[in-house]
């Protein structure tokens, strides 16, 4: 995204989208969150900050998936999977993942604990598949909660997601809760 002038877009656009995701993307050859907070956090501040452009006129764009990567014995990434919807895995038992049914693409095994991750604001799964490594780093309530916070804290213009029914019917009552916050 360094190829935009975000200094111009900002003063000429009544919105600038800030698509906050795939911080490890589908190129990325190594495994990583999706949206980690502190990621999304330093990004945002260079946009106020370095870019100059009002914090009232950005809308934080945030993923509603969560990525599944599988790591060969050799570090190797061997598939990532996108397809994953967020805060269905946050429908499972917490802290445990006991039934994985609801999940489209990813089969957690039994007795798998989430591991919290205080810089990303995400818990962490890893777990082994035969010969491969999963790892996830889970886009859940609490992870859209602290993310969504950032709008309140900045006072940014708004929030927005993608991708539309990749989320539970819960995420919107998330992100309204964590509106009205802002606007108070």
């Amino acid at each position: 995204s360094l190829c935009y002038d975000r200094n111009v877009i900002g003063h000429v656009a009544d919105y600038l989208i800030f698509m906050a995701y795939d911080q490890y993307g589908a190129s990325s050859t190594k495994p990583g969150t999706t949206a980690g907070y502190n990621w999304i956090e330093t990004n945002l501040k260079k946009i106020i900050e370095y870019d100059e452009v009002k914090a009232d006129k950005i809308i934080l764009a945030l993923p509603f998936y969560t990525r599944q990567w599988k790591i060969n014995s050799n570090g190797e990434v061997t598939s990532k999977s996108v397809d994953l919807s967020i805060l269905k895995i946050n429908q499972l038992s917490e802290g445990i993942f006991n039934n994985c049914t609801s999940l489209e693409n990813a089969i957690i095994p039994n007795g798998v604990e989430k591991q919290w991750n205080e810089d990303l604001q995400q818990y962490y799964i890893e777990y082994a598949d035969g010969k491969d490594t999963v790892k996830m780093w889970i886009e859940d309530g609490t992870s859209i909660t602290s993310k969504v916070s950032l709008v309140s804290k900045y006072g940014l213009a708004g929030t927005s997601g993608w991708r539309k029914d990749m989320e539970t019917s819960n995420v919107w009552t998330i992100i309204n809760t964590e509106l009205q916050k802002a606007s108070n």
